[in-house]
């Protein structure tokens, strides 16, 4: 026979509270996002690259009108 510990049940249960852990993933993944956020950012992309070439079209026009800005576009 073995011998019962004089120990009281809500002890025992904060041991082993204490004891056990809950498991917890150390990885965190976030879920993956809509394909609408990859054509709203090909789209600004798009807008972007042609104010770029509206710009530099604009430059070398404005180069030939005013005969400056041909080799150098520096203001100092």
């Amino acid at each position: 026979m073995g011998y019962i510990l004089p120990i009281q049940h809500h002890e025992y249960h904060d041991y082993q509270k204490r004891i056990i852990k809950e498991k917890r993933n150390p990885y965190v993944i976030e879920k993956p996002f809509k394909t609408i956020l990859e054509s709203q950012y090909e789209e600004l992309k798009k807008d972007n690259y042609s104010s770029q070439a509206s710009t530099k079209e604009s430059r070398i026009i404005y180069a030939d009108l005013t005969g400056t800005g041909e080799n150098v576009n520096v203001k100092v």
